[in-house]
């Protein structure tokens, strides 16, 4: 158990936010270890973001944004009468770094407004130490936190955030008291740069309940069906997936896919379905609360993942879990949960041709896709079962927090 003087606080991008489930998750089973966790988040989501199940988080988490602008203000005039020796060190060396774009150092600016902004409320509410997921903005933002008030922190390293974001990125992993990687690729990535840091550099799956994600009997669907799940951004290579359905539909497969999400991509993607000819094959919902997205998963026969970067999805936890095969890429962490042949198939990334002819092995063997189907889940009970993770992730805190 944690000592009373340290108080732990998550700090995320959004939260709760639907596409991080596994955070609250995370979080939730923590607290039922005896943890107590403060909620730091830098955007508000909307309503229709949140999932039911973690409404348990409204009026518990702090937001920079929509900002306060006379408090932000004032907070910052508060810091630099207080300690102007600190918050100018800490201005110009988040500025000055070497092997920083111009672009980056703008970006460092206003993640050290929004830090001394949050350092007050840190500050008020007696917080020591700061975990932060993902290695970008939120990353950044909590090591000067920390710099500022003279606390820890330590993060959660998930793929994309680690492989495109490379701000600060040598200052992040040198001054956390710990990282967490959620797949060995990336603690690999992380000590093939800084090798020095190994002794505090960890492995941690993220996982899910699989009781709360039971298989369903196979799908009696009149064609076969495709499922992908995720925000329309360029890393989910959704124009990969939607090229692989052309090229199905011209080798004659009678098939649907769903496409649940939403996010910037989503008129170049209706645009790219309307060049394929593809109106009568693609449906997109948009966005589906957790509650109701098991529905979907069990009208599903194959589970479609087509980035080209990644950790390890979640959401391809929840598809095994569901006992539906799937086609992902070969990228990142993915191959530590999907094995190729065994669970699904792994063609390579930014490759439509390969993703199709995977996905057509299936459509035609259903007891090919069962078989699939079992080992998959069977991967979830052993290694994704959040319950062994969360201990996992509890040790370590015990470790460094005690």
């Amino acid at each position: 158990m944690p000592k009373k003087k340290t108080i732990l606080a998550y700090l995320t991008s959004d939260f709760p936010v639907l596409s991080h489930t596994f955070i609250s998750r995370e979080v939730k089973g923590l607290e039922k270890l005896g943890y107590s966790i403060r909620h730091l988040s830098i955007h508000r989501p909307a309503a229709e973001e949140i999932s039911k199940e973690d409404e348990v988080f409204k009026g518990k988490v702090f937001y920079i944004f929509p900002l306060k602008k006379w408090d932000f203000i004032w907070t910052h005039i508060r810091f630099l009468l207080r300690m102007p020796l600190r918050y100018l060190y800490y201005f110009f060396y988040i500025i000055s770094r070497p092997d920083t774009r111009l672009h980056d150092r703008i970006r460092t600016v206003y993640h050290f407004a929004e830090a001394v902004y949050l350092a007050a409320e840190v500050e008020r509410q007696g917080i020591t130490h700061i975990h932060a997921h993902f290695y970008h903005n939120n990353a950044t933002i909590a090591l000067l936190v920390a710099k500022l008030l003279g606390i820890s922190y330590s993060i959660t390293a998930h793929g994309s955030a680690l492989l495109i974001e490379r701000v600060l990125i040598k200052e992040k992993t040198e001054s956390a008291q710990f990282i967490l990687c959620i797949s060995q690729y990336n603690k690999n990535f992380i000590l093939k740069h800084y090798p020095q840091y190994a002794d505090k550099v960890f492995v941690v799956h993220c996982g899910l309940n699989p009781q709360q994600f039971l298989p369903a009997p196979p799908p009696a669907n009149d064609k076969l069906t495709l499922l992908a799940i995720g925000r329309f951004v360029p890393v989910k290579a959704y124009a990969d997936l939607l090229k692989a359905c052309f090229l199905l539909k011209q080798q004659g497969l009678d098939f649907r896919c769903v496409l649940i999400g939403d996010g910037p991509e989503s008129e170049k993607l209706q645009q790219l379905i309307a060049d394929y000819q593809l109106q009568d094959v693609i449906e997109m919902p948009g966005i589906v609360l957790q509650e109701k997205i098991q529905a979907y998963f069990e009208q599903a026969d194959i589970f479609v993942l087509s980035s080209i970067s990644e950790g390890i999805p979640v959401v391809l936890m929840e598809a095994m879990s569901k006992q539906v095969p799937v086609v992902a890429t070969h990228i990142t962490g993915i191959p530590e949960l999907v094995e190729d042949g065994v669970s699904g198939y792994l063609p390579p990334p930014a490759n439509p041709e390969a993703f199709a002819a995977a996905i057509q092995k299936l459509a035609t063997d259903a007891a090919l896709r069962q078989r699939m189907g079992q080992a998959g889940r069977n991967k979830i009970l052993a290694e994704f079962d959040i319950e062994k993770n969360i201990l996992e992730r509890k040790a370590i805190y015990d470790r460094y927090l005690t």
